[in-house]
Parts: structure tokens; sequence; C-alpha cells
């Protein structure tokens, strides 16, 4: 299934408009190299990466009022891979309309999910924090 976001949605356009969103963009810019994970057996530690919990704070924040059902799998999926099933679409479609427009800022989530691919128990111990972030 294509999907197509309604881009009418004059709500959901200012939805992730703030100024704490423009900030985290501009410092994130400065700090890309701070994403570094690494193949070591190193856990996930919020407090080692304040831009990316931040940027996830805003996310949770614009986002919940979104269905609550597979909230956390999709964002995770999108993030981590760029890929929703179609199902999730059908049961949440504000949510992934939101990611896929990129309404809110996510590139050092992103980023993280990039640099710890091959490190499966930080990987692991990330997707934890983020479903405990979401479902909070």
């Amino acid at each position: 299934m294509i999907y197509k976001p309604n881009t009418n949605n004059s709500q959901l356009a200012a939805l992730c408009a703030s100024p704490e969103t423009l900030e985290i963009s501009k410092h994130f810019k400065d700090e890309k190299d701070q994403f570094e994970v690494g193949n070591a057996e190193k856990k996930f530690n919020s407090g080692d990466y304040p831009i990316m919990v931040k940027q996830l704070a805003l996310l949770v924040a614009h986002t919940f009022l979104t269905p609550i059902l597979h909230r956390a799998e999709i964002i995770i999926s999108y993030l981590k891979d760029h890929f929703i099933y179609s199902k999730w679409l059908d049961e949440n479609a504000v949510l992934v309309e939101i990611l896929v427009l990129s309404k809110c800022n996510t590139s050092a989530i992103e980023a993280l999910f990039n640099n710890c691919r091959t490190n499966k128990a930080f990987t692991a111990s990330y997707e934890a924090y983020i479903i405990n972030q979401v479902r909070q």
C-alpha cells in the first residue's frame, strides 16, 4: 500500500512548529559526531544523548493524542528503517502522517539508530527506552 499523506491538514502542519524544535535542530547540526556507538557490549544510556532525548520528548508530546495502538512500534519502525506496515497506517494514520511529513525533527533519533545497527545490545536497550517514553 502506498501512503499519501493528507497535506491539507493545517493543524498537523503547525503541530511541531515550536521554538524548542528549531533550537534542537540548530544545535544538532553542530554535534552529529556525538552519536558514535561502536561495537562494544554497551547499553543505551539516555544521559549520553541529551539531544536525542529532547527530540523524543517533543515527538512524544506532539503525538500523545494519536491512538496508542502500535504507537511505539510505528515510531521505532519508521525512525529506524523508514518502514511502516499498511495495517499500522490504517490504525494510526495521523501518527504516520506526522512521521512521514517530518513534522517533528527526529534527526538525532535516526542518527543514533543508524550508528547502533551492529550493536544488538545497544539497539535493544535503545528501543526499550523509546517504548517506555512513548507509553508513559
